[in-house]
């Protein structure tokens, strides 16, 4: 988890509570080096305008959450890519939203 912080996103106690409240993260290294990351969720979701509180979602459905690309790899098309590469495999998985 020290590699949300390092990218600047989030502490890594705030990344290990969001896993342990069921987040999946993506991180994407360049060189070793992280550039990018971001939350997948299953099940439900967080509404970040309202703490502690999630949004319930069908069995098909994911949210994507806190993008963010480190500051030296920014203007690269990162972003896309990866959201590219989740969305194929979250389709092969069965997820249609």
């Amino acid at each position: 988890f020290e590699l949300f912080n390092a990218i600047g996103s989030q502490s890594a106690g705030v990344a290990r509570d969001r896993r342990s409240a069921g987040g999946e993260p993506w991180v994407l290294l360049v060189d070793g080096k992280p550039a990018f990351c971001c939350w997948l969720y299953a099940g439900r979701s967080p509404i970040n305008s309202m703490a502690g509180e999630w949004l319930h979602l069908p069995p098909a459905v994911r949210t994507l959450e806190d993008s963010i690309t480190a500051p030296d790899f920014r203007g690269r098309g990162l972003a896309g890519g990866v959201w590219m590469a989740l969305f194929d495999d979250l389709e092969r998985q069965g997820v249609r939203s």
